[in-house]
């Protein structure tokens, strides 16, 4: 059989569903001689995303991993008080590493895959805002993004 690439992203393991999703792609091996691209929002906390990610290298010969936002949001409690979501970046690559899972450019299956690593920023919206509409809160008072993102001093989301 030919090795295939797979993408998906959004998978938020940390709903029981979601994960009881991932654990099936195990179910057979049918997936162990193809690579698969997880393109962020796999989990919003280190625990869950590396339980997913391992399950991800059990279902597959090859796994790339880019984080997503909400794999970078940081809780605040004690055990993460001065943590910001650049640490926590470094927290996932260093996870990503021990486990195996790329997060660079790779050739595998015949092509070519590379994980992009991005962000989002108000600024970079040009389309005009809606008119008409009363009573729409701003991005930054309703979004999760602007509360559990923490950046170091000088940066900001959005």
């Amino acid at each position: 059989m030919r090795s295939r690439i797979f993408a998906v992203s959004d998978v938020h393991a940390d709903h029981a569903l979601n994960f009881e999703w991932c654990r099936s792609l195990c179910e057979g091996r049918q997936y162990a001689d193809d690579a698969i691209l997880v393109a962020g929002d796999l989990a919003s906390g280190m625990k869950k995303l590396r339980e997913a990610l391992m399950v991800f290298k059990q279902a597959f010969g090859t796994v790339f991993f880019t984080p997503g936002n909400h794999d970078l949001w940081v809780v605040k409690d004690a055990n993460n008080a001065h943590v910001t979501s650049l640490q926590r970046l470094n927290e996932i690559f260093a996870l990503c590493d021990e486990l195996g899972v790329l997060t660079r450019p790779a050739y595998v299956c015949g092509a070519v895959v590379s994980p992009i690593l991005s962000w989002h920023h108000q600024s970079w919206d040009t389309e005009p805002d809606i008119v008409g509409w009363k009573g729409i809160p701003k991005a930054e008072e309703v979004m999760s993004d602007f509360f559990l993102t923490r950046w170091p001093d000088g940066l900001r989301c959005g």
